[in-house]
């Protein structure tokens, strides 16, 4: 960006805006009257899955691929500096990243949903169409368009008005905000932001935070396939030596642990400035802050409920 000042940050979350309301107001609606008409139809079972996650899976890729075009013309920031190169150190990084997200997913998961009381249902293992189908958004639609939107829009200007540390953390809460789909979940999910994130600005490629997505997303996947798989990631004995495995990858591709810092010094510089961000900005930060803190408050009293009550 050529100016001094970047524009105001209003874009920036009107878009995180709209798709909030996307995802929490128009998926359903539409899936289901289109689901509605197809049954009047006679499709049934898996066929019937496979469309409405095909129509899910391009609706989500059309919003995303327009909000991401808006925000990067609006912040004249060009497509080709998105970056996707790749290194055997790039790599080992978004395999170690991926195996701490998936160690404290496996640690934390299990705790709120006890300190929740949330029975998780049993899995049943799906059919080949319906993980077929499962597969094509879990391992290539939901990496590429919300790394796109959430790292490789949102993040990269959040990092115009805040400091590394600040935009990470920023981004780990939108993140989680944004999927909040059940309460005991927050945490983990807002943790897999902040690391991906914090991925994005130690590589400055994108295509680690998208390596790091796939692999959680085919833990995700393999759980579906073979139920089993849970309740072996979820081990303690499994869950610590990946958290281990993860940052000893992590260090050896960063080259020494002091290299794991992100820093809190605000952003100078052509196109970056220190003033403060207007209150819209602010406004988003204090929403997803306000979830975090809720959701650690009920966390704190179910653990004291159950050690005292």
């Amino acid at each position: 960006m050529s100016a001094s000042r970047p524009p105001s940050q209003s874009p920036l979350v009107y878009a995180y805006l709209g798709w909030m309301g996307y995802n929490f107001g128009l998926t359903s609606p539409i899936v289901g009257f289109v689901v509605g008409r197809l049954r009047g139809l006679g499709l049934e079972g898996a066929p019937l899955a496979v469309a409405a996650l095909g129509l899910l899976h391009a609706m989500d890729l059309l919003v995303v691929a327009g909000l991401a075009a808006w925000l990067l013309r609006r912040y004249a920031i060009p497509f080709s500096s998105l970056n996707l190169r790749a290194s055997p150190s790039l790599l080992l990084l978004a395999a170690g990243a991926a195996a701490v997200d998936l160690g404290q997913r496996s640690f934390l998961v299990p705790l709120t949903e006890t300190a929740f009381g949330f029975a998780p249902s049993a899995v049943e293992p799906a059919s080949t169409t319906y993980l077929a189908a499962r597969a094509a958004g879990l391992l290539i639609v939901a990496p590429l368009a919300e790394e796109l939107l959430f790292r490789g829009v949102i993040y990269r200007v959040s990092r115009l008005y805040f400091s590394a540390a600040v935009a990470v953390l920023m981004s780990g809460f939108l993140f989680g905000r944004s999927h909040l789909l059940t309460i005991h979940s927050f945490g983990a999910i807002a943790a897999s932001g902040v690391i991906m994130a914090w991925s994005y600005e130690k590589s400055g490629t994108l295509l680690v935070p998208i390596v790091i997505h796939v692999l959680i997303n085919a833990s995700v996947l393999a759980e579906q396939a073979w139920p089993q798989t849970g309740s072996f990631l979820r081990s303690p004995l499994i869950a610590s030596g990946l958290l281990l495995a993860g940052l000893a990858a992590c260090r050896t591709a960063l080259g020494s642990w002091r290299d794991f810092g992100v820093s809190w010094s605000s952003p100078r510089g052509e196109g970056a400035t220190a003033s403060r961000a207007d209150w819209l900005t602010w406004g988003a930060l204090a929403m997803a802050l306000a979830a975090l803190v809720w959701w650690a408050r009920r966390l704190l009293d179910a653990w004291l409920g159950s050690a005292f009550g």
